[in-house]
């Protein structure tokens, strides 16, 4: 007969054995990311107090921005503290220009994020680190193309942009090498997605116009021919990027959001169908959505788009220039783009993965 400490030194082998096969499962599954992720939720559902320990951490971490803030000697310039919170006018004399340059730069040495290192994803997707530049440079090689690309890419894109910094792309009858240009690129990105001769589209200042844009021209398409429809929604996974509720709060819609599963972050057919209502005027999806690097089902979603007679946006802020050259270098992709029936028009970051500048032309967005 088991004895009860026999039986709890076993329990708490087979515990112990479950948790190691858990965290190692979800640690290949999601990343280190994932498996920290998981354990913060786990720990904040069942030990109290840490709850209250991550909202301290942080507040203590906002805090240390603003103190930051406060200490940052450009502030004071050797004026007073309370002399730095006068607002700032413009001088009767202007500052020269070394001393202009030697003030940005030792700002820039402040800051805390070095771009430099390629870690800044979201925000920045250049780099100018020569090691980084050695490893860039021979995945490029790795291409069947050899197209023998550069490393001084952004020093070409450098020159591209003060060739044509003061000119002005809203007039293009007056700049017509801004329109060809603009044309191009637009008719480059229509291909790069599949499209056909009557995808169009133009570009926007960044992924988030480019999404209110498309939600704007969904919601007066709905006003012309749904007339009826007071208070039109867009169904989405909860994983959408928060553009998209901006946009419904800018144009007076509802964002209707479906759960994901939380091991595949991907929504569930059934589910997604069934918050369609007679007020649904455009269905979303992402390529990959921002928070977990997912792709939607989106050849799924057209499928019910198709069916339902509904629109399709895909965002594809992050994808958009980079899954068609990863399909390209052999890796399995799901379509996602004008392939599909169903989706009507997508968003693509030209500053991500197409390595522009963000202030140059920075998304391009389509509607067939």
């Amino acid at each position: 007969m088991i004895s009860i400490t026999s039986f709890l030194l076993w329990a708490e082998h087979v515990v112990f054995t479950l948790v190691i096969l858990w965290a190692v499962q979800t640690a290949f599954l999601h990343g280190l990311g994932g498996l920290v992720g998981q354990l913060l939720r786990f720990l904040k559902l069942t030990v109290p107090g840490v709850d209250s320990l991550i909202k301290s951490t942080l507040q203590n971490e906002v805090q240390g921005f603003i103190n930051q803030v406060k200490s940052d000697p450009s502030r004071t310039s050797g004026q007073t503290q309370a002399a730095a919170k006068r607002i700032v006018v413009i001088p009767r004399t202007g500052i020269p220009p070394a001393e202009l340059l030697k003030e940005m730069n030792a700002m820039k040495e402040r800051e805390v994020a070095v771009m430099e290192e390629g870690k800044i994803f979201a925000y920045v997707y250049t780099q100018e680190n020569d090691k980084l530049e050695q490893v860039q440079l021979e995945a490029f090689n790795l291409y069947t193309e050899q197209p023998q690309l550069s490393t001084h890419h952004d020093k070409l894109v450098l020159e591209a942009h003060h060739a044509f910094l003061h000119e002005n792309a809203l007039s293009p009858m007056v700049f017509p090498s801004l329109r060809k240009f603009e044309t191009e690129v637009i008719s480059m990105s229509a291909n790069m997605l599949h499209g056909d001769g009557h995808v169009v589209g133009s570009l926007t200042s960044g992924g988030t116009e480019s999404i209110l844009m498309a939600v704007k021209t969904y919601r007066d398409r709905a006003r012309k021919l749904f007339p009826h429809i007071k208070v039109p929604n867009m169904v989405a996974p909860v994983t959408i990027h928060p553009a998209f509720v901006k946009a419904a709060h800018y144009f007076g819609l509802e964002l209707v959001t479906v759960a994901v599963d939380q091991r595949s972050q991907r929504p569930d057919m059934a589910e997604y169908e069934q918050a369609i209502t007679a007020q649904t005027i455009v269905l979303l999806a992402s390529a990959p959505q921002y928070c977990h690097g997912v792709v939607d089902p989106i050849p799924e979603i057209s499928e019910i788009a198709v069916r339902r007679g509904l629109p399709l946006h895909v965002d594809a802020c992050v994808g958009g220039y980079m899954l068609p050259w990863v399909e390209k270098l052999g890796y399995q992709v799901p379509e996602f783009d004008f392939r599909l029936p169903g989706v009507t028009s997508m968003s693509a970051d030209l500053h991500k993965y197409g390595y522009t500048f963000k202030v140059v032309f920075s998304n391009a967005g389509a509607l067939r």
